[in-house]
């Protein structure tokens, strides 16, 4: 799947997801997005707002690991502030799902 576009909020088995395949259990799926630069005055934030994951993840900006996290919804935001570079940025998302 490397370098394949998932249409989200479609899980990657669904036809919908425009990748329609199964992968082995406990296979790890990279979602990546670049995030534009940028400008913040002084006392404003940036939150990841992530709105569902099955099962679990972990989230990187620009290689740095931020946190792991477990199925949920509706979740506050993650600041994600003090990881951002002054040029382009890079999110990962690194979902585990155990079939059973």
């Amino acid at each position: 799947m490397n370098g394949s576009r998932v249409v989200v909020p479609f899980p990657v088995e669904s036809v919908l997801s425009g990748i329609g395949k199964h992968f082995p259990e406990g296979e790890s799926l990279v979602y990546s997005r670049n995030l534009p630069a940028v400008e913040l005055n002084e006392g404003q934030m940036v939150l990841l707002h992530i709105d569902a994951v099955d099962q679990e993840a972990d989230v990187l900006i620009n290689g740095r690991y931020i946190c792991h996290i477990t199925t949920f919804s509706g979740r506050d935001g993650i600041d994600i502030t003090g990881y951002l570079e002054s040029e382009d940025n890079v999110l990962s998302v690194i979902v585990t799902d155990d079939l059973n």
